[in-house]
């Protein structure tokens, strides 16, 4: 055996083992690369995509919104300015008034609305009805429910609506 035969023998060899060979089912050299995942962390990403789940208000047209009523754990909470609630709101006497804009919205709500209560939503036009209630899932709310286009599909639709002054 000449030199070069033997040195492209030893460069041949490694390849041959390493391409195609039959798998050694003992070798996990040969077996595919799986990833691994502890049970709690199985766990975990279940509860994760769970929660995502739950994580989220519902909104609600005009007609269903009006169900409120229907519901034995109903808060009405309205979002509107002081101005707006002077002028004309929701009849019902469970409405909640905290202004979006007041720095101490959240505390307000704590303190106002239990978390086991089902939270009915509005606002003039619908937008900021619906970043609060992004803000009360956030807080632990899980039954949240945005009338969607605010009190304008409201009034819009006919519904009772009051003349309410702020305290």
């Amino acid at each position: 055996m000449n030199k070069r035969t033997l040195v492209m023998s030893l460069i041949a060899l490694p390849m041959l083992f390493s391409c195609g060979g039959e798998k050694d089912d003992k070798n996990e050299d040969n077996a595919p690369e799986k990833e691994i995942t502890s049970q709690a962390e199985s766990d975990e990403q279940e509860v994760t995509e769970k929660e995502e789940i739950q994580l989220s208000y519902r909104d609600l047209g005009v007609d269903e919104f009006a169900l409120y009523g229907e519901d034995p754990d109903a808060v009405v909470l309205d979002v509107r300015t002081s101005d707006e609630w002077n002028s004309n709101g929701i009849i019902d006497s469970n409405v909640v008034m905290v202004d979006w804009y007041d720095d101490a919205f959240k505390s307000k709500v704590e303190s106002e609305i239990p978390k086991d209560k089902s939270v009915y939503v509005y606002c003039h036009g619908g937008g900021r009805s619906a970043e609060a209630a992004d803000s009360l899932i956030s807080l632990g709310y899980n039954n949240v429910y945005n009338l969607e286009e605010g009190f304008m599909s409201w009034k819009s639709a006919g519904k009772d609506i009051i003349k309410i002054t702020a305290d």
